[in-house]
């Protein structure tokens, strides 16, 4: 199978360490970009998350409007749900079809995405729920509102911090592009 065999466009950044002691693979961060999004567009964000992991980051196949998503919607917020199957089982397909061809570890394998690229990542998780290791991690600008967070933005808060291990990291944007803080 060569790179041209694998039926999404794409990007795929090798783990700069070696293999983990056991002989694994090291974690595979599957990258799924948001709407009117690239492949490219999470690969700096990702190496700040796990500077060790291989990075595999497709294009979604959808046009709206000139941008690429991973799956069709009827309507802002109302998705094609026929669409978003058909394409869960074929980004998983890639997904281990990218896995056998660049030799990393299916079993190691965790999306992170942005608007479009979670709920792609929900549908993997829910038709092919052995292909990730864990739930989407799902990065959105947030903006400070004056006075106390409401309750519902201090678990929002909170749920971010345990997914990022404890320690609380902001997304901002500089120069247009998304950096960690």
């Amino acid at each position: 199978m060569t790179q041209a065999d694998l039926d999404f466009q794409h990007r795929f950044v090798p783990s700069r360490l070696e293999p983990e002691e056991d002989g694994h693979t090291r974690r595979t961060l599957l990258l799924l970009h948001g709407t009117g999004g690239t492949e490219d567009d999470l690969i700096e964000l990702s190496a700040a998350l796990d500077p060790a992991a291989n990075l595999l980051s497709p294009r979604g196949k959808v046009l709206e409007h000139g941008m690429a998503r991973f799956f069709r919607r009827v309507a802002e917020g109302v998705f094609d749900e026929a669409d978003l199957i058909t394409r869960a089982h074929d980004l998983a397909d890639f997904a281990i079809n990218a896995g056998q061809h660049y030799g990393f570890d299916l079993a190691r394998v965790v999306a992170v995405g942005y608007s479009n690229g979670p709920n792609i990542a929900a549908g993997l998780l829910l038709l092919r729920p052995l292909l990730l290791i864990v739930g989407p991690s799902c990065f959105a600008p947030c903006c400070r509102s004056p006075g106390r967070p409401s309750p519902r933005r201090r678990r929002k808060a909170n749920a971010w911090r345990r997914t990022c291990g404890g320690r609380e990291r902001r997304l901002s944007f500089a120069a247009g592009r998304p950096v960690m803080n």
